[in-house]
């Protein structure tokens, strides 16, 4: 295969109180990103356009295509549903783009068209976010920040934020935030003066209605940062 494929999909119960019980794994994935249909309504799982079927507790796989993502998301339409996601597409596992993918056949994701993916390069595509009018997704990575208009069919770039000379940051998820007028990207970055090797942190940008970004404030933190859901300025 062209990317790591070894890796199942982790089933567990979750009770009243939070706590976790693991109750199988199964299928195979590559790379970090699931989403499924937030509705409730879809039994698959998708990661990247590899497609896993959970049937109560037992998980195969529908359609290995080796394209996991580490950021994967489900998008419910008025028509097809959708699927974004960035991609490794070779065999270095470099997450070198992001695309656009049509659920109109749930079991095998296909993109809306010859121009809805965009190979980045650079280890810059490891995380991907569509606005909620969907006119926009911001694309973070190695170094980067971009931003890609999103006109129901293609992907056309906007602004790209990459100010970081001299240093690796490695920009690892984001969330849009307040009405999808900023990005929250968590980032790390190697520092050998900490015990577990690594700092990192979030940093928040602004994000204009053309898809201007504009840098506002960065958190940071002793330990590697992996994963931002919400932030509340």
């Amino acid at each position: 295969p062209a990317a790591p494929w070894d890796h199942p999909l982790e089933i567990f119960e979750v009770d009243p109180e939070g706590a976790l019980t693991m109750l199988s794994d199964g299928g195979n994935t590559s790379l970090h990103g699931v989403a499924m249909d937030p509705t409730g309504a879809g039994t698959y799982v998708y990661n990247g356009t590899n497609v896993l079927a959970v049937d109560g507790d037992v998980v195969t796989t529908v359609t290995p295509t080796v394209l996991g993502g580490n950021s994967t998301r489900y998008i419910p339409t008025a028509g097809a549903d959708l699927l974004l996601t960035t991609f490794a597409p070779d065999a270095s596992g470099i997450w070198d783009g992001f695309g656009m993918y049509s659920l109109a056949d749930p079991a095998d994701p296909q993109p809306v068209s010859s121009v809805s993916t965009v190979v980045v390069g650079g280890n810059r595509a490891r995380a991907v976010a569509l606005d909620g009018a969907m006119r926009h997704a911001v694309v973070v990575g190695r170094n980067s920040v971009k931003t890609y208009g999103w006109d129901g069919n293609a992907f056309t770039p906007q602004a790209s934020f990459d100010p970081y000379a001299g240093t690796t940051i490695e920009n690892r998820e984001l969330a849009l935030i307040s009405g999808d007028t900023c990005a929250a990207v968590s980032f790390f970055v190697k520092n050998r003066a900490t015990p577990s090797g690594f700092s990192g942190g979030v940093s928040v940008y602004g994000i204009d209605a053309s898809g201007g970004i504009s840098p506002l404030r960065t958190l940071r933190l002793p330990g590697s940062s992996g994963v931002v859901l919400s932030l509340k300025l």
